[in-house]
Parts: C-alpha cells; sequence; structure tokens
C-alpha cells in the first residue's frame, strides 16, 4: 500500500458512469448530512520553533508521542520505547527488547496513547497487541494476531466469507497500513481497517469495488479488555469516492476527542464528525486553495500497481487530523507541491497557514504544539517543530 501522494492516470470514463449508476439507488449514511461550521479566517502565521533530536540509537522509524512535559519515541524496527524532554534531549529508555514486564518482543508497528490514563496500547509485527500501563508494565498480550480474538473459529464459517464476502463481519478486515495510525481512549481502541478480500475489494470493478466504497468501513472500535464482546465496525467512504474509481487516494485519518470522532480523506474536502458510537452526525471544512479534486481513477488492481510505481509530480490532496488544546489541525498539500495547515475552531475554519514542508503534529504542552518534521540522514537526527498560534 502507498505511503503519501501519488499521481494517477485519467481514464475508463464510461465506467465512472457505470460506476455511479450502480450506487445511486443504494443507501447512504451520508444522504441528507448536515453541513456545519463556516470560515472565519483569523490566523495566517505561527510563531515556529524548530529543534533537533539526537536520532543515532533508533531505526529512524516509529512514531512520536506526548504526555506531560515528555516527548516519546516508540520505535517500529527496533523493540522499545525511548523519552526526550521538550527540547530533545534524551531521557530514558523507558521499555526495552526483551521478555520482562516492562519490556516487548518484537517492535511496534502501530501503537496509541490514552493521554488520560499515561496506557499503550501497541501492535508488533506479528499483529499482536500489548498493553502497557502508565508505569510502562506490561498488562495486557493477545498472545496471536488480533484479529483472531473475533474469529469463530469455525471453519465453515470462515470458508462461507470467503465464497460470500460481508463488509458486516469483522473478520473481513485487517489493520490498514495505508493510515498508519490508532487511538486510544478510556480503554478503548479506535484502529483503521480495510479489506482486501478477492471478491470484494477497491482495485478491481470485477470484485465489487463499485460495492466496497459504499459499504466497506474504515474504523473498527473496541474495548482492549473485552475485544468480542465489544467489536464494532462504523464509517464508510464518503461520495467523493463513488464519483471514480481512487483507491491511490483512499487513505484517511481521524482524530478522536471528549465527544467526537473526526475523519478526514485524501481526496476529500470535508471533514466528518462521528459520535463516540460511530454514528456519522455531520460535516465540517472547507477545500483548500490549490488542491484541484481532480484524481484520475484506476479500474483494475494491475493499473493499481502500475500508478503506484510510477514517480513525477504528486497531485494535491488532505492530510494528517489532529485534536488537541482547543482546536483541529488538518494538513493540506496543493497540487503545487506546497504546505498549509488548516486550524479548526468550535469547527469553524479559523486558519489557513503556510508551512515550510510536511509536518505531523503529536502533542501540546503549555500553550505549545509539537510536531514531527523529517528525518535528516546525514546527522541521524529528527527535525522536530514547536509552535504556537
Amino acid at each position: 500500500m502507498k505511503k503519501g501522494f501519488v499521481r494517477l492516470k485519467t481514464g475508463g470514463g464510461s465506467l465512472v458512469l457505470l460506476l455511479a449508476a450502480a450506487c445511486s439507488s443504494t443507501p447512504s449514511p451520508y444522504d441528507g448530512l448536515p453541513h456545519k461550521g463556516g470560515k472565519s479566517i483569523r490566523y495566517t502565521k505561527m510563531e515556529m520553533r524548530p529543534f533537533e533530536v539526537d536520532a543515532s540509537q533508533t531505526s529512524l522509524g516509529g512514531q512520536w508521542f506526548m504526555k506531560d512535559s515528555l516527548l516519546y519515541f516508540m520505535d517500529s524496527y527496533r523493540a522499545g520505547l525511548k523519552s526526550f524532554n521538550p527540547d530533545g534531549t534524551f531521557v530514558a529508555n523507558e521499555i526495552r527488547q526483551g521478555r520482562g514486564p516492562g519490556e516487548m518482543v518484537s517492535a511496534a508497528w502501530c501503537s496509541a496513547l490514552d493521554k488520560e490514563t499515561g496506557n499503550w496500547v501497541v501492535q508488533d509485527h506479528n499483529a499482536a497487541l500489548i498493553g502497557y500501563n502508565a508505569g510502562f508494565e506490561q498488562v495486557f498480550h493477545t498472545m496471536s494476531a488480533w484479529f483472531n480474538a473475533f474469529s469463530s473459529s469455525a471453519a465453515e464459517d470462515l470458508e462461507r466469507l470467503i465464497k460470500h464476502p460481508d463488509p458486516e463481519n469483522i473478520l473481513m478486515y485487517e489493520y490498514n497500513y495505508n493510515v498508519d495510525r490508532m487511538q486510544y481512549r478510556d480503554g478503548r481502541v479506535y484502529m483503521p481497517v480495510l479489506t482486501e478480500h478477492v471478491k470484494y475489494n477497491a482495485y478491481d470493478l470485477g470484485a465489487n469495488a463499485k460495492d466496497y466504497w459504499r459499504q466497506a468501513h474504515i474504523l473498527l472500535a473496541f474495548d482492549l479488555d473485552s475485544m468480542a464482546g465489544t467489536g464494532k465496525l462504523f464509517g464508510n467512504y464518503p461520495p467523493v469516492y463513488q464519483k471514480s474509481n481512487i483507491p491511490l487516494y483512499s487513505a484517511y485519518d481521524f482524530a478522536v476527542t471528549d465527544n467526537r470522532i473526526y475523519v478526514g480523506f485524501e481526496a476529500d474536502s470535508l471533514i466528518y464528525a462521528f459520535d463516540l458510537q460511530g454514528t456519522l452526525l455531520y460535516s465540517i471544512g472547507s477545500g483548500q486553495a490549490g488542491i484541484s479534486g481532480d484524481y484520475p481513477a484506476t479500474y483494475s488492481f494491475e493499473e493499481y500497481e502500475k500508478e503506484y510505481a510510477k514517480a513525477g509530480p504528486k497531485a494535491g490532496a488532505y492530510g494528517r487530523l489532529y485534536a488537541e488544546g482547543g482546536y483541529l489541525f488538518r494538513t493540506c498539500q496543493t497540487d503545487a507541491g506546497e504546505w498549509f495547515l488548516q486550524v479548526y475552531e468550535d469547527e469553524i475554519l479559523v486558519g489557513d497557514i503556510a508551512l515550510p514542508g510536511t509536518l505531523e503534529i503529536f502533542g501540546y504542552h503549555e500553550g505549545w504544539y509539537y510536531a514531527f518534521q523529517e528525518v535528516d540522514l546525514e546527522k541521524e537526527s529528527f527535525r522536530m517543530l514547536k509552535f504556537r498560534l
């Protein structure tokens, strides 16, 4: 699966009409969805202070978090969690490689931090889920891939699902590496999911792609201590994905707050608000100047692979979401390759700020937001940025 933004090739006009016509008769949760918010720009600049973090003792790949005044780096290729002061100085190895209570055997492909409790959930390279408390002691382990917790273990049921795909069945889904994020709040895990079932996927119209864009779910929520009994699929792709087949622009991001889940998609200028039970409520959001929204399509997995492998100019799209400190942020990359940060307050667009490049916000402390920019390979360091409006 892709990372970032990829340019696609035009074509398949008649198939676009066929796809739209086939979907038009099926009820959609987006039908009649109200749009809230508005636009009142008052932030066009922000105070930015770059700093660096030594990355020589890491694999250079991983995820950043912030709890209180400390920065945390969960390495994706070397097992362990490191902490740093806000200026980037090293503090401690909080979790090491090993089999003890404060250790981990396999590196963390994806992780999430519950900032209220300080508890962690980690998905390792074997797809197992491991829970750690605020003292970095291991308190939970699925012992096998997380999706096994939702399996009936009945071979005939799985065989039936292979022949007759069902988008309402959790066993259809796997972790969506395209999104590369989980959320953890009040003991509940929110995981991005997708299905690449041979008879039901986003790539091939012969594999029911027209139904996939309308019916396939994008998020799975469950309580960590009772996965099978609390698992719930929710969310679907919005109408823009029913106009043409654009799997290379199918990435999305989401932010979980006290009472809302906000979801944004690469190819959609809108941001969608759900309640914590997964019910779609309304949309907010404004389009970014410089993003045309003209996304050519592919209609087979072979076309998808060919376009994915191509290098070239990047098409404009909508990126990461982050919510904290009273604001919701969204990064955007224009057709010209320029980066902007949209700022929403009370679901109204109040900021449109040019950025020096890509940005992934991960923390907030004493009025400052903290973000990862990029890896400096020559210096073996992480380029970071803290900013305030």
